[in-house]
């Protein structure tokens, strides 16, 4: 890995601790009362993402075309 790339790491994984644990001191006000528990967003964001790559998986052979599929007559 290119030394720039290790350090642009170290400053994204530093700015990301620093915010999931300042999420611990901000008191919330949150209109469902799971809104209120630390790192909920943060949580719901990463189970989000994983479940769209997961369905993603499942629907692309229904909706996938074979490479020449506009070039048949």
């Amino acid at each position: 890995m290119k030394k720039n790339t290790k350090k642009a790491l170290i400053v994204f994984y530093l700015f990301l601790g620093i915010l999931l644990t300042s999420d611990f001191f901000i008191k919330k006000h949150g209109d469902f009362y799971w809104e209120n528990y630390s790192n909920f967003f943060a949580v719901y964001g990463f189970i989000s993402c994983i479940l769209l790559i997961f369905i993603a998986k499942i629907i692309s052979p229904l909706i996938k075309r074979d490479e020449n599929y506009y070039d048949k007559k």
